[in-house]
């Protein structure tokens, strides 16, 4: 768990934290497949944050599928595996 990350959607757009900068994207899904971004985002310089938020966006991105399971969202790669996980 990384603390300060959010992710909200919608049908069509991502918005979120990476923990210091807002961002914000296009978001287009079909059954389980999934394309984020590109995303904009501020650009506050922060503190020891900046690697994290940019791995964060970049996998948010790299996204190509998702599972819904409970409370928890998994965006995975395109291998298949987890980039990333959200609880609700």
């Amino acid at each position: 768990p990384v603390q300060g990350l959010t992710f909200a959607y919608s049908a069509d757009e991502v918005s979120g934290s990476g923990g210091c900068n807002s961002f914000s994207g296009p978001m287009a899904t079909e059954d389980d497949a999934i394309k984020i971004g590109p995303l904009t985002a501020t650009k506050m310089d922060c503190d020891g944050k900046g690697e994290i938020e940019t791995e964060y966006f970049a996998a948010l991105e790299a996204a190509r599928s998702f599972s819904l399971q409970g409370d928890t969202l998994s965006l995975k790669g395109e291998d298949g595996s987890v980039l990333v996980k959200f609880k609700r």
